[in-house]
Parts: structure tokens; C-alpha cells; sequence
């Protein structure tokens, strides 16, 4: 019986279904198909030994990347920096997955396929620039803006429960000088309701 000779182009694309702390890759000859898989950590080193692999497997033409904006950013950015081309895999079709199965190796091999047929063509944004400072900044003010508005409603809750006094010298102040104002504060009693609102 004759071996089937192992015919290879030399050129790869690289999948990887990227998780938390965890990273599985595959490797794909564009004429032999899958060649291997491998798991790497999220981190550097992780990031290097899966080039390093890659490449010994032929010339790398693209890496299909599953989340470029979530757990797969920081690979994105690293493979970038040394010069590779990155496109978004995007997640597999749900009835191709219920009728293949799920596995980490397996979503890793169909983005391999995705970017090698074409289909996945997005190109991730850089998350590196001035822009995505400005959606670092806006994300904390929102928080910021959010998380006041929630205080501001405790505190007007809480005060409704106050003596009159207090109620009294609070009703009209404006949000900035009612938070000044409650921040002076300090409890007298800690043994009555008073005090301890204070």
C-alpha cells in the first residue's frame, strides 16, 4: 500500500479561540489543512511561544482571531506590533455548532478555515491610539456620573427618615452643597436614630 504524500504550500493562517486566562490556537496549511493545535497562557510569553510555534509550520499569512475586543485584545495588539496581519473570526454559526459540537480546539480550527476562505475580513481596531484613551475616559466619567446619581438618590432616601432639623436645613440645598454639607456631619449620639443617620 502506498503513503499518501504529505503535499504542504509552506503558508498558514493561525485560528485562536481566545478565553480569560487561556488561548487555544490551530494551525492550517492552505493546502494540507489543520496541522496542529496549541494551548497557550493570556500573557507575553504565551503570546511569543505561539508565534515562535506558528511559524515553524510554514510562512504566516493571517491570524482569525475570536473577541479582538474582548479576551482576545491584548493578543491583537501584540501579534500586531510584531508585524502580522490580525482579522476578527467572529463567533461560529450556532446550528453549525450544534450539529459539529463544541470544543476550544474546534473553534480554533473553524477560525483558522474563516480567515483562510475569506470570511472573516474585519479588521479589529487598534485599541492603542488616542481613541481608545478617550473610551478608557469615557467609560470611568460614565461610571462616575452613574455611580453619583445612585448616591444622590440613597442619600435623599435616607434623609426623608431625619428630624425636622435636619430635613429642614437639607430641602433646599442643591446637590453639590447637600453633599458638602452631609460630608461636615459628624454623629453625636451613636446610641439614637438621629446620631447614627448623622
Amino acid at each position: 500500500m502506498e503513503t499518501p504524500i504529505n503535499i504542504r504550500s509552506g503558508y498558514v493562517v493561525v485560528g485562536v479561540d481566545t478565553h480569560k486566562h487561556i488561548h487555544v490556537a490551530a494551525v492550517m496549511d492552505s493546502v494540507a489543512g489543520i496541522l496542529d493545535t496549541l494551548t497557550i497562557p493570556t500573557d507575553t510569553p504565551g503570546f511569543a511561544k505561539l508565534t515562535a510555534w506558528a511559524q515553524t509550520y510554514g510562512q504566516i499569512l493571517v491570524f482569525g482571531i475570536e473577541g479582538t475586543g474582548s479576551y482576545g485584545a491584548s493578543l491583537t495588539s501584540y501579534l500586531r506590533r510584531h508585524g502580522h496581519r490580525v482579522v476578527e473570526a467572529g463567533r461560529p454559526d450556532r446550528r453549525l455548532r450544534r450539529m459539529n459540537g463544541k470544543s476550544d480546539t474546534m473553534d480554533a480550527e473553524n477560525a483558522a478555515r474563516a480567515a483562510l476562505a475569506g470570511m472573516a475580513t474585519a479588521t479589529p481596531k487598534t485599541a492603542d491610539g488616542t481613541v481608545e484613551m478617550l473610551r478608557q475616559l469615557k467609560v470611568v466619567h460614565g461610571t462616575a456620573v452613574k455611580d453619583r446619581s445612585a448616591v444622590m438618590i440613597t442619600l435623599k432616601a435616607i434623609l426623608v427618615h431625619g428630624d425636622d432639623h435636619l430635613r429642614a436645613t437639607t430641602n433646599k440645598l442643591t446637590r453639590i452643597k447637600l453633599a458638602r454639607h452631609l460630608a461636615r456631619l459628624r454623629p453625636s449620639d451613636l446610641t439614637t436614630v438621629a446620631g447614627t443617620l448623622r
